[in-house]
């Protein structure tokens, strides 16, 4: 099964469903790897599984393009300056800007640990 891995301080808003998009860099093959209807494991960062979800949709933008669907279920941001310096906390090693590609991912959570 596929995986997507969340921080901590994001594990109880994608249990309650209030996050159900993420923005990944750099991640490989990413077209082939992420599809609609997918079955997927939620770990958290240590790589224990919390839950099990469902891809809905998958895209690519650059950060100045996200629209608003592709920040709806996500952390809101104020201004492009603020999603580049929230991405570069978790990419320390990228150059991020505002022409930076993101893999846009919508999910669903649809069952916790205790029913894996």
């Amino acid at each position: 099964m596929k995986v997507l891995k969340f921080d901590e301080e994001h594990i109880p808003s994608v249990k309650e469903g209030s996050k159900r998009t993420t923005w990944r860099i750099d991640t490989e093959n990413f077209q082939a790897y992420y599809n609609p209807l997918d079955k997927i494991k939620l770990q958290d960062s240590e790589g224990a599984t919390f839950g099990i979800g469902q891809i809905l949709w998958t895209k690519s933008a650059t950060i100045a393009t996200l629209s608003k669907e592709d920040m709806k279920y996500h952390e809101s941001y104020d201004t492009i300056s603020d999603i580049v310096d929230a991405l570069n906390k978790y990419y320390p090693d990228k150059e991020i800007e505002p022409t930076s590609e993101v893999k846009v991912i919508r999910f669903i959570y649809t069952r916790d640990e205790d029913n894996l």
